[in-house]
């Protein structure tokens, strides 16, 4: 129950930084492009868009939550997002739109399942990198990344 209040507040240990996920993305425009999270229990889920804001969603165990970038977060151009409570996220859907750079999924150590890359046309030579430290991961999916 505490881990649901601290991460409805933004308060505790929901919001440390040392239990996140992070990536840095070179995607440009932000049209279409969305963040699928699957918790690992229920919470609100955090995800900081770069510096403008923190856009924040109820999520029950299991459920799949698809998260919109703001609007104010048009051109994501090597930027920064963070998924809070890394340790608590089960599944992230596809990633592969986002142009992903830096990538830090360590802390995600309940997390199942990992879509990065995808069939061609898509490539992404930017990402040289991925650092993962997850005893379950079951799905791994870099497909097209060019310097990995």
């Amino acid at each position: 129950m505490a881990i649901y209040i601290y991460s409805k507040y933004n308060i505790g240990s929901a919001y440390e930084a040392d239990d996140t996920i992070e990536f840095r993305t070179r995607a440009g425009s932000m049209n279409g492009l969305s963040l699928t999270v699957k918790p690992y229990g229920t919470m609100y889920l955090n995800i900081m868009f770069g510096n403008t804001e923190t856009v924040q969603r109820k999520a029950t165990a299991g459920e799949t939550i698809t998260i919109y970038p703001p609007e104010t977060f048009n051109n994501a151009d090597n930027t920064q997002i963070i998924i809070y409570n890394a340790s608590r996220i089960q599944e992230l859907g596809s990633l592969a739109g986002w142009q992903l750079d830096t990538m830090k999924f360590s802390k995600a150590i309940k997390l199942q399942k990992l879509i990065l890359g995808a069939d061609s046309p898509f490539s992404n030579s930017y990402s040289q990198n991925l650092t993962l430290a997850n005893p379950i991961l079951e799905e791994l999916d870099i497909r097209n990344y060019t310097n990995m």
